[in-house]
């Protein structure tokens, strides 16, 4: 009878010594590319909003990412903009297997800030009425490669 009794008698002792305010919440370090930055700022407020964990967005190209976790970065996430890397970390031990999954298609697209500019991608390019074009690195972002491939397609790759 006494043996029934006694874990009633600690549980006032244990409760005491619980924390008398809530702990801080969780915190996730993600690893992010720099083409999904905006959405993942926005996904990172509705997270925060309904769970009360923070995730702490770190925001580069993909390639830039891939070698800072190669090099130890503390990340939990990466979203990449391609799965080659992600892939390459489950290869070399660095990500867990099974855990890589598609969260977003992109797609390429040309813009101008004059959007009267130019009518059909192909043909503004070929026409070359534009003093500069900026892509993204191809060595270290995908959208960069999917660019320099395009414009390698279309032969304008060297002018």
């Amino acid at each position: 009878m006494k043996l029934r009794r006694l874990p009633a008698l600690f549980l006032p002792l244990f409760l005491a010594f619980l924390p008398a305010r809530p702990l801080p919440a969780a915190e996730a370090r993600v690893a992010v590319a720099a083409n999904f930055l905006q959405p993942a700022r926005a996904l990172a407020a509705a997270f925060h909003e309904t769970s009360g964990h923070e995730l702490r967005l770190s925001h580069a190209s993909t390639g830039m990412l891939y070698a800072q976790i190669r090099h130890g970065a503390p990340f939990e996430v990466f979203l990449a903009a391609d799965q080659a890397r992600p892939r390459r970390l489950i290869r070399e031990g660095l990500a867990v297997p099974g855990s890589l999954f598609v969260y977003a298609l992109g797609r390429l697209v040309l813009w101008n800030p004059a959007a009267d500019a130019f009518e059909g991608g192909e043909r503004y390019l070929r026409g070359m009425s534009f003093e500069r074009l900026a892509i993204a690195n191809p060595d270290t972002a995908p959208y960069g490669r999917a660019a320099r491939e395009t414009l390698e397609r279309l032969g304008l790759w060297d002018r």
